[in-house]
């Protein structure tokens, strides 16, 4: 665990996901760390907004580098178990920007 008070770099590339934490934000890393931000996920988009992510719910930002399915409103990430929500109106989108990310989408 890391101490409190502690300031850590985060590398966005290593970003799986964002989530909303009540009003702050939890972001996964591909390592399995977690960290609790002091930031809404809104601003924290704004942020991210040049780099390979997405908004594809109302409580989630993904790293779409590491998206491996999408089924339904559920997003499937590689080597996690966690349950990506994504909403029905930002699936087309989500896929899209997938496609135009990957070459080799079915």
């Amino acid at each position: 665990m890391l101490p409190k008070n502690s300031l850590n770099i985060i590398n966005p590339e290593k970003i799986m996901f964002c989530r909303t934490h009540g009003r702050k934000t939890e972001i996964l890393l591909i390592d399995g760390i977690g960290f609790i931000l002091n930031i809404k996920l809104y601003k924290l988009e704004r942020e991210l907004v040049n780099m390979d992510f997405f908004r594809c719910h109302n409580s989630f930002i993904v790293n779409i580098n590491y998206v491996e399915q999408v089924e339904n409103t559920k997003c499937k990430l590689k080597d996690s178990n966690e349950i990506i929500l994504v909403s029905r109106r930002k699936k087309a989108e989500l896929k899209k920007k997938l496609k135009g990310k990957h070459p080799f989408v079915a």
